[in-house]
């Protein structure tokens, strides 16, 4: 059962203390429909590549995005692309999700896409386990119903949040709440199969720079 911690380049030498499995939360869509990439080191090899979608314009070429996702994919030997693409589902982010899944599909590796791009064929979909309702179980068993067992992957999100009485907003905050390491022992899909899972930090600040500073990142 592949489980995978999400770490930031500046986050690379600690991470690899707990696994050597790591998701590495380093890229991004940029302007020009071009990939961007944090610094990471030249014989990094191995893991999967996470990628956002902060802050990009519209992609106007999304089979030449896809080309160079899958190229740098192969380059790096990551098992996989994680799209960490932000909330509503856009047409051009699910015209490009849709060119890099059979790209992937051809040479083994595999694409994750959050739940809001279900729709992309080939593509595993990523569930939150952050939930402020309900139960875990219940949520994958609903998953599970909906797209099917096989194509579904955990984003686990192991952190505590503080709900004021009453919560109009449905919105919490960090508070005093406790942030968790990762659990040692991995889910399982339901019905018994194995699960992949990938297991996020509060990672993402590395891909969101401030609007009035150099942009950390750089073309590939």
């Amino acid at each position: 059962m592949p489980l995978y911690l999400a770490a930031t380049p500046d986050h690379l030498t600690r991470a690899r203390a707990v696994t050597p499995r790591l998701a590495h939360v380093a890229y991004r869509l940029g302007p020009g429909s071009e990939l961007l990439a944090a610094p990471l080191p030249p014989a990094l090899r191995g893991g999967l590549m996470v990628l956002s979608d902060w802050d990009c314009p519209p992609v106007e070429e999304p089979d030449r995005l896809a080309r160079q996702i899958a190229r740098t994919c192969l380059r790096r030997g990551y098992a996989g692309v994680a799209a960490d693409f932000d909330p509503p589902a856009r047409p051009d982010r699910l015209a490009l999700l849709e060119a890099l899944s059979p790209l992937l599909a051809s040479c083994g590796r595999a694409l994750y896409v959050p739940e809001h791009y279900a729709a992309c064929h080939g593509a595993s979909v990523l569930l939150c386990t952050a939930l402020s309702g309900g139960t875990l179980e219940g949520r994958l068993n609903q998953a599970a119903a909906r797209y099917g067992a096989e194509h579904l992957a955990l984003d686990l999100q192991r952190l505590a949040m503080d709900f004021p009485v009453p919560c109009p907003s449905g919105q919490g905050h960090m508070g005093q709440a406790r942030r968790h390491g990762p659990d040692p022992v991995p889910a399982g899909r339901p019905g018994g199969r194995p699960l992949h899972l990938l297991f996020r930090r509060p990672v993402r600040p590395l891909l969101h720079p401030d609007p009035g500073g150099p942009d950390p990142l750089y073309p590939v």
